[in-house]
């Protein structure tokens, strides 16, 4: 694969994965039934059997991008979604935060505790993870996808840190197709150059 259109195809995949994120958020709006997932009101398991404590982050794998939450207890996840019809949402729209049963918000998606940045940053104390969330359930903000999505809402209730590494990893893959496509221009340049001498 020539390096433009490998650098074709990560700009494809970086707009689907926006596109993806931006019409699936319609969906979390919705109540839906999980029994597809095997919940049972007595225990709630993530796919490793793992059951949520309350201040976990919780990730739930929508194919090409994932949805976070924070898991308060009771089996319900307080997130954040973009409160758009529009597909594509980069900033300037507002989003709602909501408080959902878990089953009803994965649907059939696998999901998992994901408490991934435990040993980069201390995880605030679980009374005010569970406090500041419930407490913002129903509240609007300005939600971007590169700025501050359901992932940047979830990371700042556990640790006080807005972080998304699903936009670090689709900017990082960008900026090496981006580099990967000026080294194929200056070599073709240079190719040229020598070719005349």
């Amino acid at each position: 694969m020539s390096i433009m259109t490998r650098s074709s195809s990560y700009l494809l995949l970086f707009v689907t994965l926006l596109s993806f994120h931006a019409a699936n958020a319609a969906s979390l709006n919705q109540p839906q039934d999980a029994t597809s997932q095997g919940f049972s009101d007595e225990r709630i398991t993530d796919m490793n059997g793992k059951e949520p404590k309350p201040g976990d982050m919780v990730q739930i794998l929508r194919g090409v991008y994932e949805h976070w939450g924070v898991y308060i207890g009771g089996g319900y996840v307080v997130h954040f979604i973009a409160n758009s019809s529009r597909l594509l949402v980069f900033s300037g729209e507002m989003g709602i935060v909501k408080k959902n049963k878990l089953r009803d918000l994965v649907v059939a998606y696998p999901w998992r505790i994901s408490n991934s940045m435990d040993d980069k940053y201390k995880p605030r104390p679980v009374e005010d993870i569970v406090k500041d969330a419930c407490e913002q359930v129903g509240m609007k903000k300005p939600f971007s996808l590169i700025d501050y999505n359901c992932e940047h809402f979830a990371n700042e209730l556990r640790y006080g840190k807005k972080n998304s590494l699903q936009v670090q990893n689709v900017g990082q893959t960008v900026l090496a197709a981006g580099l990967e496509a000026i080294i194929w221009v200056g070599t073709v340049i240079t190719s040229a150059v020598q070719s005349k001498n």
